[in-house]
């Protein structure tokens, strides 16, 4: 099966299930059983550090960026979802698309979609532009996170203080922002983040990224 048709073959079993809009939005509500750990990468538009996080709002009124989520252990319902990678890109409210690791059936790649909105309220977004799955690269160099997919490049450095030392910010999320705690949060800065689709882009640099440890199970408070 060609990468290609597996994109069509994911989207149509989407729209089947009637999982392409308000069932994202109401996978965590829906009952489903599902528990995520994992490492944490965001890259947005906002200036350094989000704003948003601090319940605040974006700093150019909107925020485009690209989120990298790597399983380390994660279900939802009895799909086992260990090891996957997805890579969310996204402005914020308004469209979202969902990329999977290629090495993730359809099984996989269809509870990881419901996972991310279940665990987080901030990728529960009506316009799902695309779902796919496509080969995605991370790399670590020094102080540098590289991330790359086929239509998506993103490069961080990380940010330091006067001592020389990571900056890292405790206590984050603000409770106004619909994500789980954010631990050991990591402050970085945008080289490149750039989303080239054929539907939706944006190509932004010097702007806020970070890495944290997220952990949530089903029906836990954030």
């Amino acid at each position: 099966m060609t990468r290609n048709s597996r994109r069509l073959t994911v989207l149509s079993i989407l729209i089947l299930l009637n999982l392409h809009t308000p069932m994202l939005a109401q996978a965590e509500s829906s009952g489903a059983d599902w528990s995520v750990r994992a490492d944490y990468t965001d890259a947005c538009c906002c200036q350094p550090s989000c704003p948003c996080l601090f319940g605040s709002g974006p700093t150019l009124g909107f925020c485009e960026g690209v989120t990298l989520i790597e399983l380390e252990t994660a279900h939802f319902g009895d799909v086992n979802l260990d090891g996957v990678k997805i890579a969310a890109v996204y402005r914020g409210g308004t469209w979202i698309k969902f990329y999977v690791a290629e090495q993730a059936s359809e099984e996989q790649t269809l509870a990881a979609v419901k996972l991310l909105p279940a665990f987080e309220q901030f990728f529960a977004i009506d316009d799902v532009v695309e779902v796919a799955n496509v080969p995605i690269a991370v790399e670590h160099v020094g102080d540098t996170i590289h991330l790359s997919l086929p239509n998506t490049k993103v490069s961080l450095e990380v940010m330091r203080g006067k001592n020389g030392e990571r900056i890292k910010i405790d206590n984050l999320p603000s409770p106004d922002f619909p994500a789980p705690p954010l631990d050991d949060h990591t402050q970085y800065k945008t080289i490149v983040l750039k989303h080239d689709g054929k539907e939706r882009s944006f190509d932004h640099s010097g702007t806020n990224g970070f890495t944290a440890k997220i952990q949530a199970v089903a029906d836990a408070e954030h």
